[in-house]
């Protein structure tokens, strides 16, 4: 297995996310979970609730606001023709916090293309940069 192939991602596509196709015209602009603006942000606001994360003793409701919160801000960057009903709603903070809140399988479907790897991966150039640069380990 090459894990260049598998497993090299593009660091620019993670951080400034992707364009994944939602249907009927909508598009959305997603970063990758492990962006490192999305993992700070989630460190610093979940920092003064460690131990109360830890015991198990962390309300639900309050880490699923911190955690759309935190989507809204690094993970959905933008989106083109998304509507509730007829309205059609622009991109910006605030509306993604409300989108995320109120349209949980909406929610889970940005969680679940942020999480996977596929849409983050190197391609061509990038992998073969990765190759020749490492000959370090009798390769």
């Amino acid at each position: 297995m090459d894990l260049n192939k598998e497993y090299l991602t593009d660091e620019k596509k993670e951080e400034e996310g992707v364009w994944e196709d939602f249907g009927n015209g909508c598009e959305v602009l997603i970063a990758s979970a492990s962006n490192q603006k999305y993992e700070d942000y989630l460190t610093e606001v979940t920092k003064p609730y460690l131990k109360q994360m830890r015991r198990g003793t962390f309300p639900k409701e309050k880490l699923k606001k911190i955690t759309i919160k935190a989507m809204a801000k690094h993970i959905v960057l933008g989106w083109k023709h998304l509507f509730i009903g007829k309205k059609e709603i622009k991109y910006s903070e605030e509306n993604a916090i409300m989108v995320l809140t109120k349209f949980k399988r909406f929610r889970e479907d940005v969680s679940d293309f942020a999480q996977a790897i596929d849409g983050y991966k190197a391609e061509g150039e990038e992998i073969d940069k990765e190759n020749l640069s490492d000959t370090s380990n009798g390769g």
